[in-house]
């Protein structure tokens, strides 16, 4: 079941379905808000929910925002949480498109150049700027320059300009502590700092109709930074036209924390993963290792703590193990492990003897705890990971 088609029978009112979960999401809908835990950092939950790289498989859609369905009155919960996931959720996109690389492209530059010939030259400005004026010494020039100063990147540059403009509204706010706030106040201004060289835009809403052409798969988070580019500017634009007043109209939306928190296991990773593969028969496990094989899957489940994992946990992991499109035909056994999410400060501990090294060494980041396995099965085990908490 999709989150978008499991929200909406939870939504109706079925809450109580098994397959249902109300804890699995934020939303702000029909006049209705619900937030689930008032202790997680948000802000600092949704920034270190890094998106997959641009050569994995398109994801499920785990959010969404009613744009024509509009709440009569939003409150500043409602606003945060939605401000802080689009604001937090472009940031990570834009660290992962300069990480891997700028987008560069051929622009046609026209300049007054002094000594020298570049391109061709436009006799009709050479003339009036030049000739006429005596200086003959300069050329007015037609040329081509490959750069990252092209339309898709100033856009980007812009919007994230308003983003900062945002952050420094939210500064002290519930969902922004201070570590939290200096967080995302440092990201914005690296991204900038790596963007020093490109220019910036105005009346951004129309620009960006001119550069939502197709990027490639290549740059797959180019399309999906400028979705969310464009839902802050909407969102920006509405706050806009309320007059100052502390409510405007804020749009329906729903965030699906499982999802979310899958990319948050996969931030914390410390070995290459394959990310949702498909199988043999088109599952989808979270996360597989082929090399040395393990199978690790992330469920959204605080309860993993101090109970027992659920059967149907089991074999769905075990099913990833045995799937010969991810292993081919070995018949050792493949090593299960179940990240599950945990809000406590507590401290990461040395795991237990008899673990093999190969499970251990993608959990060596610090915010994931002890790798415990789980009695009565073979090579299965469970780890939690710290969720961010307010101070």
């Amino acid at each position: 079941m999709t989150p978008k088609k499991e929200f909406e029978i939870g939504i109706n009112g079925n809450w109580s379905s098994n397959h249902v979960n109300k804890n699995s999401f934020i939303y702000s809908w029909e006049g209705e808000s619900y937030i689930p835990n008032e202790d997680i950092d948000y802000a600092a939950f949704f920034l270190q929910c890094p998106p997959y790289p641009s050569s994995s498989d398109k994801e499920d859609e785990f959010f969404h925002i009613e744009w024509d369905k509009d709440k009569t009155q939003s409150s500043t919960e409602d606003t945060a949480f939605l401000t802080i996931f689009l604001i937090t959720r472009y940031i990570g996109l834009l660290k992962e498109i300069i990480r891997s690389g700028l987008k560069k492209d051929y622009v046609i530059i026209e300049d007054n150049l002094k000594g020298k010939v570049k391109g061709r030259i436009l006799h009709k400005y050479n003339s009036q700027k030049n000739i006429l004026t005596g200086h003959k010494e300069r050329f007015y020039c037609s040329f081509q320059v490959y750069t990252e100063d092209i339309p898709v990147n100033r856009l980007l540059k812009s919007v994230l300009e308003i983003c900062k403009q945002e952050v420094y509204k939210w500064k002290g706010n519930i969902f922004a502590p201070q570590c939290t706030y200096n967080l995302l106040l440092s990201s914005i201004t690296n991204c900038l700092s790596r963007m020093d060289s490109i220019g910036t835009e105005r009346n951004l809403l129309n620009y960006i109709r001119k550069v939502r052409s197709p990027h490639g798969k290549l740059f797959r988070n180019y399309e999906q930074s400028l979705e969310i580019a464009e839902m802050i500017l909407k969102l920006k634009e509405r706050q806009f036209y309320s007059n100052g007043t502390n409510t405007f109209s804020l749009p329906d939306f729903w965030i699906y924390l499982p999802t979310m928190f899958e990319h948050y296991v996969y931030g914390k990773l410390t070995h290459k993963v394959d990310i949702q593969p498909q199988g043999q028969y088109k599952q989808r496990a979270d996360f597989i290792i082929k090399d040395p094989p393990i199978v690790i899957d992330a469920k959204y489940k605080y309860k993993y703590q101090n109970e027992t994992i659920e059967k149907g946990d089991f074999r769905q992991l075990s099913g990833y193990a045995r799937d010969s499109k991810y292993f081919g035909t070995t018949e050792t056994v493949v090593p299960c492990v179940i990240v599950y999410p945990i809000l406590s400060n507590a401290k990461k501990k040395n795991s237990g003897n008899g673990i093999k090294h190969e499970v251990l060494v993608p959990f060596q980041n610090e915010d994931f705890l002890k790798v415990e396995p789980i009695d009565g099965l073979i090579d299965f085990y469970k780890v939690g990971v710290k969720i961010p908490v307010k101070p």
